[in-house]
């Protein structure tokens, strides 16, 4: 099993935003930064699964938590497999 994860800080600009999000209905910044972080952490698990000679990621799972009051861990864990081809 191979586990890649990010942690960032909201900042309270954020926190002001995701209040703001609230009261509008609209997901904007946050959403955004939500969808960087991923592919950040997605990018990394697949570098990790490449240097072990995997070509695939099966079992992947997502995750993502707020930590204190202006934190949010994000991690992505999965099993890295060689598919081979039976030709």
């Amino acid at each position: 099993m191979i586990v890649s994860e990010l942690v960032i800080g909201t900042g309270i600009f954020s926190e002001l935003g995701a209040s703001v999000i609230d009261l509008i209905g609209t997901t904007g910044a946050y959403s955004d930064k939500l969808k960087e972080i991923k592919n950040k952490v997605m990018d990394d698990l697949i570098h990790k699964a490449v240097k072990l000679a995997a070509n695939a990621i099966v079992g992947a799972d997502a995750e993502y938590m707020k930590i204190g009051g202006n934190m949010i861990l994000f991690s992505i864990s999965g099993t890295p497999v060689l598919i081979e081809d039976d030709n």
